[in-house]
């Protein structure tokens, strides 16, 4: 599996799909699932009162933002950031896209 090193992997890339009100959601979505450290798809769309076609967009960002593992839609996902780093993860992210809209 490629590390957040891997030139190949780019926030960035990601990250210049998701328009204002995705990115606000998305940005819910990490800190929910990092914080509980624990992910599912229906978990997400109850917790955060979105519809299935949300939280399948916002379950296929998270996995190509590498925030969890990959897997069946339905299914349970591994948390593969650790609560110590979602403070420069949510940064990081908010800086990428600042960087992009500039």
């Amino acid at each position: 599996m490629p590390t957040f090193a891997d030139p190949a992997f780019s926030r960035q890339a990601v990250l210049e799909a998701v328009d204002g009100d995705d990115f606000d959601t998305l940005i819910r979505a990490v800190e929910l699932t990092v914080q509980a450290q624990a992910f599912s798809r229906f978990g997400l769309q109850h917790a955060l009162n979105i519809d299935s076609i949300t939280s399948e967009k916002m379950t296929r960002l998270l996995e190509e933002l590498r925030v969890i593992g990959s897997g069946e839609l339905d299914e349970r996902r591994t948390v593969l950031i650790r609560i110590d780093r979602l403070t420069p993860l949510v940064a990081e992210l908010h800086l990428t896209r600042s960087l992009h809209a500039a």
